[in-house]
């Protein structure tokens, strides 16, 4: 008998962890999502409820950060760029409030990431990519 209890105890505090896990997740609201990435020359945001991606090159090194919002596709199973990006390109030092700001228009609901990378002339460097999240 004693058994049965703890079998029955085990159970029942799986069952109230899973649904309190189940019922935090679900009240996410996938447009508040804010993807951040920063790399040795800049740093990036995209904030999906309103399509904003931003971004802010830290010196005056005659490097200049981009950032390209990508889309996921599931019929080709691959990330593809979208049309909205962003260029900041310090030729001073400055504080952190001269970030560049872009908008654009992504579908709700599709999943996206942010491709940061850092270019000087015709050279590339520091490409980084955020973990994905929803517009």
């Amino acid at each position: 008998m004693t058994r049965n209890r703890w079998k029955a105890f085990g159970t029942a505090l799986f069952s109230a962890v899973l649904v309190a896990a189940l019922s935090g997740s679900a009240s996410a609201d996938p447009g508040d999502d804010v993807l951040t990435r920063e790399n040795y020359f800049g740093e990036s945001e995209f904030q999906g409820d309103g399509e904003h991606l931003g971004c802010l090159d830290f010196a005056a090194d005659g490097w200049g950060t981009r950032a390209a919002i990508e889309e996921w596709h599931t019929g080709t199973n691959s990330w593809q760029e979208t049309t909205l990006r962003c260029f900041d390109d310090t030729s001073q030092s400055s504080d952190s409030s001269d970030w560049t700001w872009v908008n654009g228009s992504i579908k709700d609901g599709t999943i996206v990431r942010i491709h940061q990378w850092s270019s000087k002339g015709s050279s590339i460097t520091a490409s980084v990519y955020s973990e994905s999240g929803v517009a």
